[in-house]
């Protein structure tokens, strides 16, 4: 049998990864696993390893630090859960909701009525979806009715400028409404994302690397993580210019996939999560992250997703027994294979994955730049450090 170890060299020596870094914490702060393999970028002579420093776009994995931004807002009685933040975005406000095709192919829409709240955007079920996710119903849209590329757009109003899937409370969808959560703490701490963090999540805990704009931190330029894309033609990873597409030209941060950063800078936002130290959020308000907040519709639907869940990142099994925290998945049930009940988890469009298990008592992030998300290459990778990890603290699969 192919040891964890090997498991990881191989996937280097084959190009399945350029590189990668693993790293778990207990809730004591002892390192469970620290792993660095490959180099951080293809570059002919270049051989600068990966390491806990390497600075990769966190794609997806920038939705937990807004949603910690959010939450301190509301700790500081700012903002409610329940308020209607619409006025804060009037851009979104003005969006219509999206139903289908007329059988001569024009858009079926109608006007929003509901009120839109902060709980709603920090669980995807406010309306707002993606125009760029797998099978997106909004891709025809973008293209065919607006006449544009899928992510076409330099600010958060001209990216996500299509129209909702429903009435906020009434569905589910994975989209842009953590973006919508950026604009609401710049409007209401009237600082921009970047610097709310800086003082907010990255100076409490010692952060170094975080950033929304890298071209202008000349000192991470030795640490950037190249980003890559499985050659189709030879299965290897090869330099890609999807950041350019990500994230080169924007103009403001994106709170939903903005951001960059080191994996050992994101595994100290977790462990401060995991180890409740009040450091971001007192533990009162840190709890609200590990519970459900999904309506009964919210939640059948996005049970449903999960039935399928090819468009995720990470090891999600299908079942019905999930719900939305606050920055993540929440499991809500003891069918995974390692994830106990109350795990908060989610991934990236690199294929990063990261959890919080305050029943086990570990927290884990798993860093590569590999495009777009659902490699299964790297799939199995991500079941292979999850399971090494448990294994770690004796806890092995709980389903047999």
């Amino acid at each position: 049998m192919t040891s964890f170890d090997e498991t990881f060299d191989l996937a280097v020596q084959n190009g399945d990864i350029a590189g990668a870094v693993m790293l778990a914490k207990s809730k004591s702060g002892s390192t469970i696993l620290s792993k660095a393999i490959g180099t951080q970028n293809l570059k002919p002579g270049d051989d600068t390893p990966y390491t806990g420093q390497s600075v990769m776009l966190l794609a997806s994995l920038t939705k937990l630090l807004t949603s910690i931004a959010a939450l301190q807002l509301v700790e500081r009685g700012q903002v409610t859960l329940d308020q209607d933040v619409l006025p804060l975005l009037p851009a979104f406000a003005a969006l219509d909701i999206f139903h289908g095709y007329t059988a001569d192919g024009k858009p079926i829409l109608t006007k929003r009525h509901n009120p839109v709240t902060l709980r709603q955007l920090l669980t995807h079920s406010s309306g707002a979806a993606y125009s760029f996710t797998l099978d997106s119903p909004l891709a025809e849209y973008r293209t065919r009715i607006q006449g544009r590329t899928l992510l076409n757009g330099d600010t958060i109003d001209t990216m996500f400028d299509y129209p909702l899937l429903f009435e906020a409370g009434e569905g589910w969808q994975y989209g842009s409404s953590i973006d919508r959560v950026g604009q609401v703490i710049e409007a209401i701490s009237g600082q921009s994302l970047e610097d709310f963090f800086a003082a907010n999540i990255y100076a409490p805990l010692g952060l170094t690397t975080g950033t929304f704009w890298p071209d202008r931190r000349r000192d991470l330029d030795p640490h950037r993580a190249a980003l890559t894309y499985r050659s189709p033609e030879t299965g290897r990873v090869v330099a890609t210019s999807q950041e350019e597409s990500l994230t080169d030209g924007l103009t403001e941060p994106f709170g939903g996939h903005g951001l960059f950063m080191s994996a050992d800078d994101y595994l100290e936002v977790l462990h401060s999560l995991l180890a409740d130290d009040e450091r971001l959020l007192r533990r009162e308000t840190s709890a609200l992250m590990f519970r459900g907040h999904l309506s009964a519709a919210s939640r059948a639907r996005l049970g449903e997703q999960m039935q399928n869940a090819d468009w995720t990142v990470g090891d999600f099994p299908s079942s019905m027994e999930y719900d939305w925290g606050f920055g993540g998945m929440l499991i809500d049930g003891a069918f995974h294979d390692y994830h106990r009940k109350g795990t908060l988890a989610w991934g990236g469009a690199g294929n990063q994955y990261w959890f919080i298990d305050r029943e086990s008592g570990i927290c884990a992030v798993l860093g590569t730049q590999v495009f777009p998300s659902g490699d299964k290459k790297v799939e199995k990778l991500l079941t292979a450090f999850q399971k090494e990890v448990y294994e770690r603290i004796g806890k092995g699969r709980q389903r047999r």
